[in-house]
């Protein structure tokens, strides 16, 4: 029974990755997403056979491998199907209008009469 419900997990979490690589990753690259998916999907894949032929524990640092070859799998397929964004030109890229910057603070401090800085507001000082 355990078996059943750890594949029907397996099999709604691949469903799901799936259904995000389509949305996030569709724009992005003229790689399949099958192609994507099954190379995401390898390091599960991988655990889930090595768990049913008995799982010794030796083999752990090699999913290690698996899930690390996986990533840079993923991210080569990316790059290589990219689809190349229009040129720009660097006036759109950079505005031509740049703001300038604001002036320095005004360093000129005045010297405060001290007798106005005790009067009562409203009253004149003289």
């Amino acid at each position: 029974m355990a078996s059943f419900w750890f594949f029907l997990l397996l099999a709604v979490s691949s469903w799901l990755t799936y259904v995000v690589i389509e949305r996030q990753v569709k724009t992005l690259t003229r790689t399949p997403i099958w192609m994507l998916w099954l190379v995401l999907m390898l390091p599960v894949f991988s655990m889930t056979l090595w768990m049913l032929g008995g799982g010794d524990r030796r083999a752990l640092p090699l999913f290690f491998f698996v899930f690390v070859a996986s990533f840079v799998g993923y991210v080569a397929l990316i790059q290589k199907g990219r689809i190349a964004s229009p040129d720009r030109s660097l006036e759109e890229v950079l505005p031509l209008d740049l703001p300038s910057d604001p002036p320095p603070p005004d360093r000129s401090m005045k010297k405060r009469n001290s007798s106005s800085a005790i009067a009562s507001p409203g009253a004149s000082t003289t």
